[in-house]
């Protein structure tokens, strides 16, 4: 092998690389490689490490390990465990019976660094994507359930009182038809605000959402929505701030609407009765900001990375109440605005949810 690479190393990176080598000299040259880019194991004689990303091996030692290579590369299925053969053999195709059954590329040595970097690059690539995919497959099989189970409840719901109605040996009073009637309305328009929310999905998805902006205030919308954001708080003590100033904001008035209710109801499902959520707005420059503020359990830093994300519960939203649809929404509604939402830092327990409108620049009026 040559070193001929003198580029400078690259950040180091989580995989882990597996050396199965038997030259002790070749060992310590691709230690030295690829130390700089990634974590390198080494096995002990008989056996593997539990966890690795990608093995590079020589013909002696994938005699050695080639039962314990193969049921790891089962036990891995569906992810893609990348196994590496470094040879100095030009006919191993024909004189190596273990070949393509457990090795995936082939290095003929001597190689150059840049080869070898490039060549593990392009497996822990394919390693990467195969996990993506199947963190993917999860996350849809987990939807599909998740949506299940929400339209099976007020459907269920729909079903058995439209069939206590029907019944023919009973004679209900006026209000207990009144009130079956009311079940079987609230109950359709769950499914119907879940229908929406996965057609507002699938526009933000496909490049299609869109607005209807028109030029108004924010205190405004939240008389709009003042209805919806009583029944939802109804528990806690719902408290807003807002600017004394009147600045102007171009808005879907309806779509940010939705915004707030979804977020007060975020907030009052995963709070404690008789807590205070609290909405403050201000002006931040060109912007206006709302920040929305409970007293629940809170979200990790870890986790507000994909909060947005749809199908996504985590933190204080992973108890299984809701598809993990509004968060994503909302994120999609105000990026169409020009803002831009996130979960911020603040001081004491809770969540912060703060987004942003751009203020349209024009005379303020009081």
């Amino acid at each position: 092998m040559t070193d001929t690479w003198n580029e400078q190393p690259e950040a180091p990176q989580a995989d882990r690389i597996l050396l199965l080598l038997d030259r002790r000299k070749n060992k310590e040259l691709l230690r030295d490689w690829l130390s700089h880019r990634y974590e390198v194991l080494e096995a002990p004689p008989d056996t593997l490490v539990d966890k690795f990303d990608l093995a590079v091996v020589d013909g002696t030692s994938l005699d050695r390990h080639f039962e314990e290579l193969q049921q790891r590369k089962v036990h891995d299925l569906p992810l893609f465990l990348p196994i590496l053969f470094i040879t100095n053999r030009s006919d191993i195709g024909m004189v190596t019976r273990h070949l393509w059954r457990s090795i995936d590329d082939i290095i003929l040595i001597p190689i150059e660094k840049i080869e070898l970097v490039a060549r593990v690059e392009v497996l822990l690539r394919a390693r990467h994507l195969s996990v993506n995919l199947e963190a993917a497959n999860r996350i849809k099989i987990n939807f599909l359930a998740m949506i299940s189970h929400e339209l099976r409840t007020p459907l269920t719901s729909v079903k058995g009182f439209a069939s206590t109605i029907l019944a023919r040996d009973i004679d209900w009073s006026p209000d207990e038809y009144r009130e079956f009637v009311g079940v079987i309305d609230e109950e359709a328009g769950n499914m119907q605000d879940l229908v929406e929310q996965l057609l507002d999905l699938a526009r933000l998805q496909a490049g299609t959402f869109s607005i209807e902006p028109k030029l108004g205030l924010f205190r405004d919308i939240l008389k709009d929505a003042e209805n919806q954001i009583a029944a939802l708080s109804a528990q806690h003590h719902f408290a807003v701030t807002l600017p004394e100033t009147r600045y102007p904001v171009l808005i879907d008035a309806h779509r940010i609407g939705q915004v707030l209710v979804n977020l007060v109801g975020n907030a009052a499902k995963f709070s404690p009765a008789g807590s205070e959520i609290r909405l403050d707005v201000a002006r931040h420059g060109r912007y206006l900001q709302a920040d929305l503020l409970d007293q629940g359990p809170g979200i990790s830093p870890a986790d507000r990375e994909v909060i947005f994300e749809a199908f996504r519960q985590v933190g204080k939203l992973s108890n299984g109440k809701g598809a993990g649809l509004g968060l994503a929404i909302c994120k999609g509604v105000i990026e169409a605005h020009g803002g831009t939402i996130w979960v911020a830092d603040h001081p004491g327990p809770g969540t912060q949810i703060s987004f942003t409108l751009p203020i349209v620049e024009s005379a303020p009026s009081k």
